[in-house]
C-alpha cells in the first residue's frame, strides 16, 4: 500500500525504526547479561523458524485485517452519511498502517548466525509478546516518541530496567513491552 510506505518512511526519517531498535537490543543485552533467558534445548535452526513464524503471526493480527476493513467501509459509508464517518475511516486506516509498521519494526525478522542460543531464546519470546500485545504497536512509537524529548529519562528507566533484571528472578523478556489488560 501506498499509504504503509508513507508511514514506514516516517519512521525512517524521524528515527523511531531505529530508536525502537535500540531499545529491543538494550533490553536483549540486560536480559542476556542478567543470565534471565534459560538457553532452550533446540537446535538454532528451529528457533530462527520459531521467530520468523512469531513475526508472520505478529504481522498478521486480526486487528490489523479488521482495522482495515472496517475503515473501507466506513469511507464508503462516510461519503453517503457524513464527514465523522470518513474522518473516522482515515483514522482506522493511519492506526491500522502504525500498528502494521510497529510490528515490523518492533519484531525480529531474520537473526543473524552469530546469536547464541540464548540471544535466539529472548527474540523468540519478544515476537511473542509483540504478537499478543494489542498495546505495543500503539504505544512504542509515543514511548521512543516521549524518550527523544527527555533522553536522560530514558537512561533513568534503562538504569531501573537493568537493576530489576539483576535482581527479579521471575522476569521475562515481555515485562518490558507495554502493559495492557
Amino acid at each position: 500500500m501506498i499509504i504503509d510506505r508513507y508511514i514506514e518512511n516516517f519512521f525512517e526519517k524521524t528515527g523511531l525504526s531505529q530508536d525502537i531498535k535500540d531499545f529491543r537490543e538494550k533490553i536483549r543485552n540486560i536480559m542476556i547479561d542478567s543470565g534471565k533467558i534459560p538457553s532452550l534445548n533446540k537446535p538454532t535452526t528451529e528457533l530462527k523458524r520459531e521467530i520468523k513464524q512469531s513475526r508472520e503471526d505478529a504481522m498478521a493480527s486480526w486487528q490489523t485485517e479488521i482495522g482495515i476493513a472496517l475503515s473501507v467501509a466506513t469511507l464508503f459509508l462516510g461519503y453517503q452519511l457524513s464527514c465523522l464517518l470518513t474522518i473516522l475511516g482515515i483514522l482506522l486506516t493511519v492506526f491500522s498502517l502504525i500498528r502494521s509498521t510497529s510490528v515490523g519494526v518492533l519484531s525480529y525478522k531474520r537473526p543473524e548466525s552469530r546469536y547464541t542460543s540464548r540471544d535466539l531464546t529472548f527474540m523468540l519470546a519478544w515476537n511473542r509478546g509483540v504478537a499478543k500485545n494489542p498495546v505495543t504497536p500503539y504505544l512504542m512509537p509515543l514511548l521512543m516518541g516521549i524518550m527523544r524529548l527527555h533522553p536522560r529519562g530514558f537512561d533513568a528507566g534503562m538504569y531501573i530496567i537493568h537493576q530489576e533484571a539483576q535482581h527479579n528472578e521471575n522476569l521475562s523478556p515481555t515485562d518490558f513491552l507495554p502493559p495492557y489488560n
